[in-house]
């Protein structure tokens, strides 16, 4: 990691942003899950397959809302210090860039269940 970075995020703001992004991951990987489990089981137990639906679109809400904290963070970050490190911006568009991924292979599973 970047020594510039861990000398202007304190310890705290670098934890919580990387823990964010990680549950975020974790959020995107139960929607598919439940997505998935949805479409298995559709036809012979369709009560549950539209409660796994519903509960992978939930996770997908979760994600969002993380991300909209994460996002909250790095604005925090612009105010107090200007523009974030590049390292740190290049290491958040290459997260971001695999969890956009990611949710529209969600999207389409959930499509899938739909269809």
């Amino acid at each position: 990691m970047d020594k510039n970075i861990l000398q202007t995020l304190s310890r705290a703001e670098w934890e919580g942003i990387n823990d964010l992004a990680d549950q975020i991951c974790e959020e995107i990987a139960d929607a598919e899950k439940y997505a998935k489990w949805a479409l298995a089981v559709k036809d012979d137990m369709p009560t549950v397959a539209q409660t796994l639906y519903t509960i992978s679109g939930q996770e997908l809400t979760h994600a969002s809302m993380l991300h909209d904290l994460v996002a909250r963070a790095i604005s925090d970050y612009k105010a107090k210090h200007g523009d974030p490190p590049a390292d740190m911006l290049t290491l958040y568009k290459y997260l971001h860039g695999k969890q956009i991924d990611k949710t529209e292979r969600v999207k389409r599973y959930q499509e899938m269940y739909k269809a």
